[in-house]
């Protein structure tokens, strides 16, 4: 493969500890540069690192400005929405206007989760609209968190009509996209790229394979959301950055194209989402 590829969402700090409430210590954040050097061996040049709470927002952040090849997201998970939201808001806020160096490319993950509590959407529905504005604002990229039981629309429909009313004129990613054809056809219509990952490649995945093989290649970003959903040649380990190849090796398949062609165009996707430069 001569041409490299971006990991669009993935958790490096996550990856180094399952703690989202600490901060990283200096040696933590050194800690982390093995793994950013085996991503780049593999041929993935460049990581969003996505933030999912103000103390991971922060870790983001930092990485971000660490290593050059790091970008960060803020943002608060939609299923660790709570009273006292409008104070992350404020801290993301913060985040954002001492950004000098412009390394926060994206607001999120933020959106609709109803996979395991559904007594909360109204609240998730309130913070996601703020995360809208925030990006709106700053003229940033939402990253979209949408989860339901597989099969189930739930989410992904509240999601689109809360973005509704927002318009056109942002730049989103429905990440790890896992819902129905349908809306995969109506996100397209929006202008937001699907998001790309390793369940891709899982045997009974055959529906999402459909989803990907009808997808223009211009509409797809690749994520590994490490530590989160390894291939199947990681099963039962962290899922690393570096394996955002498996999943521009399992798009090349379904859509029958060179890997060069998936890695060069799902980059260029990711650098105009993101603003990467």
């Amino acid at each position: 493969m001569s041409s490299n590829c971006v990991d669009t969402h993935c958790h490096l700090d996550i990856l180094l500890r399952m703690n989202f409430d600490q901060l990283l210590s200096g040696k933590e954040v050194q800690d982390i540069a093995p793994l950013i050097e085996a991503a780049t061996l593999a041929g993935v040049r460049d990581l969003v690192n996505v933030g999912t709470n103000v103390v991971g927002s922060k870790n983001s952040v930092c990485l971000a400005n660490t290593y050059a090849g790091v970008w960060a997201t803020v943002g608060l998970h939609p299923t660790d929405v709570h009273s006292a939201w409008r104070a992350d808001l404020a801290e993301f806020k913060k985040m954002i206007r001492e950004d000098r160096a412009k390394k926060i490319v994206g607001v999120g993950e933020t959106g609709i989760d109803l996979f395991r509590d559904a007594s909360q959407v109204e609240l998730q529905k309130d913070v996601f609209k703020a995360h809208i504005e925030l990006a709106l604002e700053h003229k940033l990229a939402l990253v979209l968190h949408i989860r339901d039981e597989v099969g189930n629309d739930r989410s992904a429909e509240i999601a689109l009509r809360v973005l509704e009313s927002f318009g056109t004129n942002f730049r989103g990613v429905m990440h790890c996209f896992q819902q129905s054809q349908a809306i995969a056809t109506e996100a397209l219509s929006r202008g937001l790229l699907l998001g790309v990952d390793a369940p891709i490649g899982y045997p009974k995945n055959d529906w999402l394979r459909s989803i990907v093989r009808n997808a223009p290649l211009e509409s797809l970003v690749l994520e590994t959301d490490s530590p989160f959903l390894p291939p199947p040649h990681l099963r039962g380990t962290k899922n690393v950055p570096g394996a955002v190849v498996y999943v521009a090796e399992r798009i090349a398949e379904i859509k029958d194209v060179s890997l060069d062609e998936v890695a060069r165009v799902t980059t260029q996707n990711a650098k105009k989402l993101f603003g990467l430069n």
